[in-house]
């Protein structure tokens, strides 16, 4: 009795953007180009858990492939997928760009907007340092994303 050979892709990583519900559907990994088991004595059926099209969030999730032939042999091999959001957010400058200011005028920061598909909305959080200098930031509860200068 032979037993079912598995091949090519065991134990890879993969991963994925969610889309804008921040949410990515799971690929079918059933196919060659993920995993290959053969048989020499019979067909082979590959299955997947989760099942293909389950919807993941943001995360690290295993998902079990399961190779099984016509005399109920099975192997399995457990892979990673990760979901991650590698959208920028789209940062949105409010009032004129550039801005012309006169000497010794007084200066109103317009401000500006930030909008990130999975986070939605992202603070600012405006600050004065002990000499008096100003520095808008982002709020750091998007990865990629530092409250320590890429910002507004």
């Amino acid at each position: 009795m032979a037993g079912i050979v598995s091949c090519a892709s065991a134990h890879f990583n993969l991963t994925i953007s969610p889309g804008a519900n921040c949410q990515a559907s799971l690929p079918n990994l059933t196919g060659t180009n993920y995993f290959i088991a053969v048989d020499g004595c019979s067909s082979v059926t590959v299955t997947q858990s989760p099942a293909p099209g389950t919807l993941l969030s943001s995360g690290v999730y295993p998902v079990v492939l399961t190779a099984v032939d016509a005399s109920g042999n099975a192997v399995r091999s457990t892979n990673t997928v990760a979901v991650t959001d590698t959208n920028a957010p789209v940062v949105t400058l409010l009032g004129s760009n550039p801005i012309t200011i006169e000497c010794h005028s007084v200066f109103t920061d317009p401000g500006a907007t930030a909008l990130d598909d999975c986070a939605g909305n992202i603070e600012r959080h405006d600050q004065w340092n002990s000499s008096g200098q100003y520095s808008g930031k982002l709020h750091d509860k998007l990865p990629g994303i530092s409250a320590g200068g890429d910002g507004v």
